[in-house]
C-alpha cells in the first residue's frame, strides 16, 4: 500500500513542482494615467484612469525573460474601454484586465438634498414581539412531539 501511494505522490506531485513557474508581472507602472487599486502580482483585475485626451496606455512592466507578452486593444481608447496584458509560457496562460476610465470634458456637480427625515413605520416592530417567541415556541413544540412520539409508540411495543 505504501509503494502505490507513493508512486501516485511521485507520478502527481513531481511534475506539478517541475513545471511550477510564477507566471506574473514582477512590477507593472501605468505612464500615462493612474492604476487603482496598486498593482499586486497575484491580483488580474485593474481599473486605469485616463485624460480625455489619451487613446493608449503606456505601460512600464518588468517580467521573467522567457515569458511572452501581448498587449490586446490597447488603441482608440474611450470610456469604458478594456485592454489586456496576457503572459504566455509554455502552455500556460495568464490574463491581466484593465478597465479605462477617461476624465469626462464637464466637472458635473451633483447636489443632493439632506434631510434627515425618518419615516416611522411600525409596522415590523410591532409584530416582531409576538412572531418571532411564536414561532420558537411552535418549532420546540413540533420537535418535541416528533422525536419523544416516537419513543413512547417504541415503548409500548415492547
Amino acid at each position: 500500500m505504501k509503494k502505490i501511494c507513493l508512486f501516485f505522490l511521485v507520478l502527481f506531485l513531481i511534475p506539478t513542482y517541475v513545471n511550477a513557474k510564477d507566471l506574473v508581472l514582477s512590477e507593472l507602472n501605468i505612464l500615462n494615467g493612474e492604476i487603482s487599486p496598486k498593482f499586486e502580482p497575484l491580483n488580474n483585475s485593474y481599473t486605469i484612469i485616463l485624460d480625455k485626451d489619451v487613446y493608449n496606455v503606456e505601460f512600464d512592466y518588468k517580467k521573467d525573460d522567457d515569458i511572452e507578452i501581448e498587449i490586446v486593444n490597447n488603441f482608440d481608447l474611450e470610456n469604458n474601454s478594456s485592454v489586456e496584458i496576457v503572459l504566455r509560457y509554455e502552455k500556460n496562460v495568464v490574463k491581466y484586465h484593465f478597465q479605462i476610465l477617461k476624465e469626462v470634458e464637464e466637472n458635473i456637480n451633483l447636489t443632493f438634498l439632506e434631510t434627515n427625515d425618518i419615516v416611522e413605520n411600525n409596522f415590523m416592530f410591532e409584530y416582531k414581539n409576538y412572531i418571532i417567541p411564536s414561532t420558537c415556541i411552535i418549532l420546540i413544540v413540533i420537535v418535541n412531539r416528533v422525536l419523544f412520539h416516537k419513543k413512547k409508540q417504541r415503548r409500548k411495543k415492547h
